[in-house]
């Protein structure tokens, strides 16, 4: 039976050698362009030992097996060659030691590098572009804005990786600088991208300080012409007191009694009309309450306002315009777009050593939030998307405060607490 067993055991050698082939395929990928076959054999001692000790067992059996043999005077059957004979006698191994494969595997080092070093430089130029945006004063990229400009890079090392895949069998020089162009090309595009997204940044940041700026001119404007509104009427009156006087007293001396009654309840009904309904005590807060209770009175929407005293409040008269001005506005845009329920409820109190603040009000539209901002639905008033609240939320950091955003059952609800 030697030719049987022979047979059995040439059949177990070639199961064996196929067994090594996906191995010696993932070991030549770590390996550096111009390996040598020592450094193949090494590297696949380091990665595969088990694998490594069986060819040194089978040796072993079958060189004592042939031993066994000769000493009982029969010829030598298996004749096994040693494990580094073996190995380099491997079709797998000749062929990963081939001139051809070699110089087809430095190519493909070159280009893999070329994935590699893409990668790591997109990674890079994202990292140092949010590190300078978040630099700036403004947040003016969410977390899903910043998926979409990362995608970019993204799809750039996917093209790269395809286009190096299609070129790994051509040993064209040619083809090859070509190549390279065209991952450099698409790199140099990503840190245009970039630097347009940069300047972007830098433009948006200059239009919402203009913004702000518009809004705490006009709110500064608006709080003047307030008070010298109330100035101008308060002059008026005191010259026209002696007028009514005169004229009162005229009636009373020809005894026109019922032209009297009618010129007074006229005097009352116009009096009655200017009077400030809003008394707290604070020269600023009163201007601009009353002549926010009067707007809303004659768009028909019901002001119903709880105050107190608030002489000795710590928030200056122009951060106070901007916070009030900015909510009671927002809250008389949304009642005059509702049909029913026109009300608008106002908390001024100072209580405990703080400035309590607080508006709600009905809404008949949608309230779009991103992150802490509003997206006004202002059809004239786009280019200052959210400023109002923007400018209330900066107040409240500025003297320490907390607030409280609540929008349900069709109502929405700011309060506001700031230490005094």
């Amino acid at each position: 039976m030697p030719g049987e067993a022979k047979r059995k055991y040439d059949a177990e050698t070639v199961r064996f050698s196929q067994s090594l082939t996906r191995p010696l395929s993932l070991i030549v990928e770590t390996l550096k362009p111009g390996y040598s076959r020592e450094d193949l054999l090494k590297a696949f001692r380091y990665y595969y030992p088990y694998e490594w000790n069986l060819i040194g067992e089978r040796y072993k059996v079958y060189k004592e097996k042939d031993n066994f043999l000769e000493k009982n005077g029969k010829k030598k059957r298996y004749n096994p060659q040693k494990p580094e004979e073996y190995f380099y006698s491997l079709p797998k191994v000749k062929y990963l030691l081939s001139v051809g494969f070699r110089k087809k595997h430095a190519s493909q080092y070159d280009e893999r590098l070329i994935v590699i070093i893409d990668l790591m430089m997109m990674l890079l130029l994202v990292a140092v572009i949010r590190r300078r945006l978040k630099g700036h004063k403004y947040r003016v990229l969410y977390e899903e804005e910043w998926v979409k400009f990362i995608a970019f890079p993204i799809f750039t090392i996917i093209t790269v990786a395809a286009i190096l895949s299609s070129f790994g069998s051509i040993e064209d020089i040619q083809q090859r600088k070509v190549l390279y162009c065209i991952s450099l090309g698409l790199m140099a595009m990503n840190f245009f991208v970039f630097y347009l997204l940069e300047d972007i940044v830098k433009k948006e940041e200059i239009i919402r300080e203009k913004g702000m700026y518009e809004t705490q001119s006009r709110n500064q404007l608006e709080m003047y012409s307030m008070l010298h509104d109330n100035y101008e009427k308060q002059r008026s009156e005191s010259h026209d007191f002696r007028n009514h006087v005169m004229c009162m007293q005229s009636l009373v001396e020809n005894k026109e009694y019922e032209s009297l009654k009618e010129y007074l309840e006229s005097i009352n009904r116009d009096e009655h009309e200017a009077i400030n309904v809003i008394d707290t005590n604070h020269v600023i807060i009163n201007a601009i309450m009353n002549k926010k209770y009067n707007e809303a009175v004659r768009k028909h929407i019901a002001f119903v306002v709880k105050f107190n005293d608030l002489s000795n409040i710590v928030i200056k008269d122009k951060d106070i315009v901007v916070l009030l001005s900015n909510l009671i506005d927002n809250a008389i845009e949304a009642c005059e777009r509702c049909k029913e329920k026109r009300v608008i409820k106002i908390k001024l109190l100072n209580e405990k050593d703080n400035l309590i603040v607080s508006v709600k009000n009905p809404y008949s539209q949608p309230i779009i939030r991103q992150g802490d901002d509003f997206i006004t639905t202002k059809k004239n008033d786009k280019a200052s998307h959210g400023f109002g609240i923007k400018n209330v939320l900066k107040i409240i950091k500025q003297y320490g405060g907390t607030y409280i955003i609540q929008d349900r059952n069709d109502e929405f609800f700011f309060s506001i607490l700031i230490p005094n």
